[in-house]
């Protein structure tokens, strides 16, 4: 593979911060050249100026400012024949088949594996092919017990290349995810609906990044409730999730001190 990914060059658009550093990590280990946007903005400014260097583009449906459909849409403008590989929550279901329909070359759910995405990158830039493997996937009950509370195979697994990184990047964690619950939190309390499925996206990335399988599972369904405007769910999902985001840093705050 080595000779196929000289020179190929990779686009990030990615808000959330530790997700993007790891995609930023995994993507370089496996030999390709990797630029990073937080912003949509900030990734289409990027493209206009380097759109016939760009090989591929990885890019988050939900964002601040436009989502993802909108980026893709403003990138073809330079590029009618861009290749995005699109990441999303399970949530946007609807969105992923716009954007499909619209000419998105393909699309993986978060959390994304390693070698699912080594081989992802792989067929698009390289072979030409696509695998459905992840098309129609739909979200289900979940048994929130039956889940861990931190996968550590997992999380280990995205930093093997990269010694001392994952040190890192649970600091940030740390440092960073109460407030996000906190956000969360505060939405709830506001009513405003639309604002708790912005708020419990943004909690779920860096959880599900950081192996957080069952805080991931409780902060999804409260994500996909929110749409059905039910409080009484909403607020029982709540408690789920802070007790298993609660269980989740106390392990991953032991992890750090190893």
């Amino acid at each position: 593979m080595e000779n196929s990914v000289k020179n190929k060059q990779i686009l990030i658009v990615e808000d959330e911060n530790i997700v993007r550093k790891i995609l930023e990590m995994q993507i370089s280990s496996f030999g390709y050249d990797v630029h990073v946007a937080e912003l949509p903005t900030e990734g289409i400014e990027f493209f206009s100026k380097n759109f016939d260097s760009v090989d591929l583009v990885l890019l988050d449906m939900n964002m601040p400012e436009m989502d993802g459909l909108e980026v893709f849409r403003q990138m073809k403008r330079y590029d009618p024949d861009v290749k995005v590989l699109v990441l999303s929550g399970y949530s946007q279901h609807g969105k992923i088949e716009a954007a499909l329909r619209e000419g998105v070359i393909d699309y993986m759910t978060k959390p994304v594996r390693k070698a699912a995405l080594s081989d992802k990158i792989d067929e698009i830039l390289n072979h030409g092919v696509i695998k459905d493997t992840e098309k129609g996937r739909i979200s289900e009950a979940v048994d929130f017990d039956s889940l861990p509370v931190f996968n550590r195979v997992f999380v280990e697994s995205q930093f093997q290349t990269t010694p001392g990184l994952m040190k890192k990047v649970v600091e940030s964690f740390l440092n960073t995810a109460p407030s996000l619950t906190s956000a969360l939190e505060d939405a709830i309390a506001s009513g405003d609906f639309i604002e708790m499925g912005v708020k419990a996206h943004k909690c779920h990335g860096p959880v599900v990044s950081l192996g957080g399988e069952r805080a991931g599972a409780w902060v999804k369904s409260l994500e996909l409730e929110s749409e059905n405007n039910n409080i009484h769910v909403i607020n029982e999902l709540m408690s789920g999730y802070k007790q298993a985001f609660v269980d989740l840093i106390d392990v991953l705050d032991k992890v750090n001190k190893e």
